[in-house]
């Protein structure tokens, strides 16, 4: 496995394995009466079908999805947001990573139906 696929790997797995089952968790638990973002997400979402749940949680995949996305694309040279007019360079371990991080990640998102 290249430095770049354990890079994506690790971030892909940790954003959309890890912390959105997490917050897809918290946010299917019975409402309460707290006034966090996380108690006024789930008295809203208590009002939803579980079908149309499921599609505001597609929506969030999809949302951290391309926000990564830009992020990797930003540190590969292949996204130029506007004031970021030079490269990165991007070292784990030895090895100068670059060039493919966003490609591979979304790679990987269509893989898991992120997209669909």
């Amino acid at each position: 496995m290249s430095s770049n696929e354990k890079i994506v790997n690790a971030i892909f797995n940790e954003i959309l394995e890890d912390n959105f089952i997490r917050y897809k968790n918290i946010l299917n638990k019975e409402p309460d009466e707290g006034v966090d973002i996380y108690a006024k997400a789930r008295k809203v979402l208590s009002l939803l079908s579980d079908e149309d749940k499921e599609v505001v949680f597609d929506f969030f995949r999809i949302t951290i999805t391309d926000t990564a996305s830009i992020i990797l694309g930003t540190i590969d040279g292949s996204h130029f947001p506007a004031g970021i007019d030079n490269d990165f360079k991007l070292i784990y371990g030895d090895e100068e990573v670059k060039g493919e991080l966003q490609d591979i990640f979304i790679e990987k998102a269509e893989g898991k139906g992120i997209y669909n």
